[in-house]
């Protein structure tokens, strides 16, 4: 396994880059460039559902009671829209329609415009609370910490995802293919373990390790579920599209590292080569996904999630994308539908390459999380410092009790 020095010299990362490229042409990862021909001759009828998020912090706080026990939270809400969309394809390109009559909000309260009940259910992240301090390895703390936090994320994407699904599902007869396109990852974002940090204060830890494994296999069979109602459908499509990725699965496949993301280093080759699409190739996370996936007794061989890199005009970035395909879609119909996609891509306001569905959908919920931010914001740190107090006057008078609890594990 070879090694190349960090750096930021444009001309040592781009040989690096180089370097990447040739390596994995040599394990047979296909690339395509732009020379070649990405008319579509024939005519596909493509829709579906897209979907997107918008998260906001409003304020962070740490409250402790005496010098042994600390509180963390902060508030931060998630908001959802998910929306059917249509693909018209036409000699003079590709045309695409949100419907926004169909807009649909999640949690559903904002959908029906009862911001009061929603606010109760998502604003809040979960608190956790810690007694004895000294007795713990702070990374081990904030590993929990992590953890709790990614679970409540994912839970919220899990919902988000499902939402498309099911509109994608109801649609699927009116096309030949219908689309769930998600602006983010469509794989489980806590996937690496963190309790290999536990063992100095594992008696502690033992009942919230319980929990927290259970936790995890509930959300992991939930996105199986997911993967294999499209890989089983009739001609379902499901779609994650990564605008800034942090993936180094490429470096790992090959056995070369840099500082520098493999997007940020293709992102020269394909500039200069005019390369328009790198892949197929499987991401390491879904190797990892697979492992705890066999681990649960809930691998499925037959479901795959292949991930691609596509770049547009001269001028984008490339875009990391995940797909899940249907069983019956054919080779020749997945061949038509990536040339769809690659000609769905734009670049946002910030200039990153995203595809048009998920830009329109962008626009409109940020707009919207900024509406509910302006108006909730004093509510919500009311609300949580009341919450903050609650939780530490329980841990102050139960000198019993010691160790770590999550704010759900409480309620």
């Amino acid at each position: 396994m070879s090694y190349i020095t960090y750096t930021h010299d444009l001309g040592v990362s781009l040989g690096f880059a180089y370097e990447l490229f040739y390596r994995i042409k040599d394990l047979g990862i296909r690339y395509m460039s732009m020379r070649d021909s990405f008319d579509i001759s024939k005519r596909l009828s493509i829709g579906g559902a897209v979907a997107d998020d918008s998260s906001r912090i409003i304020k962070p706080r740490i409250i402790s009671s005496d010098a042994k026990t600390i509180t963390f939270s902060r508030i931060r809400f998630w908001i959802a829209g998910v929306a059917p969309f249509s693909i018209t394809i036409s000699d003079g390109g590709l045309g695409v329609d949100v419907y926004y009559d169909k807009l649909q909000f999640l949690p559903e309260d904002f959908e029906k415009g009862r911001f009061e009940i929603a606010f109760n259910k998502i604003f809040i992240e979960p608190t956790v609370a810690i007694k004895n301090l000294g007795e713990y390895d702070i990374h081990a703390i904030i590993g929990f910490i992590r953890k709790i936090k990614g679970f409540d994320k994912t839970e919220f994407t899990q919902m988000m995802i499902s939402r498309a699904l099911e509109i994608a599902e109801k649609l699927s007869s009116s096309y030949d293919i219908s689309v769930v396109m998600i602006d983010g990852s469509i794989i489980p974002a806590f996937i690496p373990e963190i309790y290999f940090s536990m063992l100095k204060s594992f008696e502690y830890f033992l009942e919230f390790i319980k929990i927290m494994l259970e936790k995890e296999r509930e959300i992991l069979q939930r996105f199986i579920n997911i993967y294999e109602r499209v890989y089983g459908s009739k001609n379902i499509v499901m779609v994650g599209a990564i605008k800034k990725s942090t993936d180094k699965s490429l470096q790992r496949m090959v056995g070369i590292f840099h500082e520098d993301t493999d997007q940020e280093l293709l992102e020269r080759v394909m500039k200069k080569e005019n390369i328009a699409v790198i892949g197929p190739f499987v991401k390491r996370r879904v190797f990892e996904l697979n492992n705890v996936l066999r681990r649960n007794n809930m691998y499925n061989e037959d479901v795959s999630i292949i991930s691609y890199y596509m770049k547009g005009s001269y001028d984008m970035t490339p875009l990391q994308l995940e797909f899940v395909f249907s069983r019956n879609i054919d080779h020749e119909m997945r061949d038509l539908f990536m040339k769809v996609i690659y000609n769905l891509l734009i670049k946002d306001k910030f200039g990153r390459t995203t595809l048009k569905p998920i830009d329109i959908m962008d626009r409109l919920i940020k707009k919207r999380s900024k509406i509910i931010e302006k108006v909730y914001k004093a509510k919500a740190e009311r609300e949580l410092y009341k919450k903050m107090k609650e939780y530490e006057n329980k841990f102050t008078n139960s000198p019993d009790r010691k160790g770590v609890y999550p704010l759900y594990i409480l309620q």
